[in-house]
């Protein structure tokens, strides 16, 4: 069998083409990898200073929550402590109105015993009065007339 040298050339070129593109697609791909990994590791550094602000910041707004939870803890305590004591005070207070307002009832009621005692004493003398009325119209006798019937 015979060969002819076109073929074989063909055949070489072929093979040193389809070489040629396998080494510049594995080139390729080694160069996309070592980008991709030099992206990866700024990104990655990028990531940690960002976490890092993050964290110091994180530590800062928690130092002032503390102090702040500090400082309203013993603003409620001083508040709680005034309004302890005033809410024994005006208990106090309350009880003490209403013992005077006890006694006040108590001397409206017996008041009220002295009016009633004074109403049944009234409605007696009225009933007298017109008693003494009638008895005293009884000894007059009817009214005279001006003028006399005939």
């Amino acid at each position: 069998m015979f060969v002819s040298m076109e073929v074989i050339t063909i055949l070489g070129s072929t093979v040193t083409i389809i070489v040629a593109m396998a080494s510049g697609f594995g080139w390729l791909v080694t160069r996309m990898d070592s980008r991709f990994a030099a992206s990866d590791a700024r990104m990655a550094e990028r990531f940690a200073m960002v976490e890092g602000r993050f964290s110091g910041m994180e530590e800062r707004m928690d130092a002032r929550f503390a102090a702040s939870d500090a400082r309203m803890d013993a603003r409620f305590a001083m508040v709680e402590g005034r309004f302890s004591g005033m809410e024994e005070r005006m208990d106090a207070r309350f009880a003490a109105s209403d013992a005077r307002f006890a006694m006040v009832e108590e001397r409206f009621s017996g008041m009220d015993a002295r009016f009633g005692a004074l109403e049944e004493r009234l409605t007696g003398i009225e009933h007298e009065v017109t008693e003494v009325r009638i008895a005293v119209a009884r000894l007059e006798g009817p009214p005279r007339r001006l003028i006399s019937v005939r």
